[in-house]
């Protein structure tokens, strides 16, 4: 797991579009999304199923994260491990002073992972929180400009570059589309795009799409196993 992409409306970063595509073993489901209140807080996610942690979620903290399988490059996995990432989301998500947390957590026996964090708790701040295993790294994104970020683990720097040039391609065409919400979610359904994985057991098994336009917030989920698809908008207590 997973493909993701960041769309900003342009010229208003505090407006955009997170759209994640999930790729797991299909005899790993989730429960679609709902808000939580745990860890001292609301967040609204996906749960996996068997850890209990989530892959894609947004906190009432007013941000949202998502994680990808491996750091830079392809690790071999170890037999058990301290804690599931899909846990770590949750925390950072929940986390009162997130650079202090993010400063101070302890990753040692966390299989290795690429997080990105989107705040909009000041200004519009992505945040890259790498692990690979023994060291972690930070990296800032431009929050004015699109992203794509794939797992390190599931595809090749040749496959990620072709979703890149499909992905500035799709940019060029529709990123001024009234519609461009729904395009996105097209988009990552298409297996022309490279965005759409099928390797038999693994699979894509999952696409969802947060939506922040002003205070208002919508998370689109459509779970490609069951076919099952739910739009919401998220309110907090």
């Amino acid at each position: 797991m997973c493909t993701l992409t960041y769309v900003p409306q342009i010229g208003d970063e505090l407006n955009f579009i997170l759209t994640d595509n999930r790729d797991e073993s299909v005899n790993r489901p989730a429960k679609f999304p709902k808000v939580y209140s745990e860890l001292n807080s609301q967040l609204f996610y996906p749960k996996d199923k068997r850890a209990g942690g989530t892959w894609f979620g947004i906190g009432k903290e007013k941000r949202a994260m998502a994680l990808l399988n491996g750091a830079f490059k392809r690790h071999k996995r170890a037999i058990s491990y301290r804690k599931s990432r899909g846990l770590v989301v949750k925390e950072l998500l929940a986390a009162k002073d997130l650079k202090k947390t993010i400063e101070n957590y302890d990753f040692t026996g966390i299989e290795a992972f690429f997080g990105v964090i989107f705040s909009w708790e000041n200004q519009m701040e992505i945040i890259e929180v790498i692990w690979d295993g023994e060291k972690k790294y930070l990296n800032n994104k431009a929050a004015k400009e699109p992203h794509i970020w794939s797992s390190a683990m599931t595809f090749s720097l040749e496959e990620h570059v072709k979703k890149e040039m499909n992905f500035q391609t799709f940019l060029k065409e529709n990123q001024q589309a009234e519609n461009l919400s729904e395009l996105l979610w097209k988009f990552h359904q298409s297996k022309e795009a490279g965005m759409i994985l099928d390797y038999g057991v693994l699979k894509t098994t999952s696409v969802s799409r947060f939506t922040k336009k002003g205070r208002n917030q919508y998370f689109k989920y459509r779970d490609l196993i069951t076919k099952e698809e739910e739009e919401k908008m998220i309110l907090w207590e």
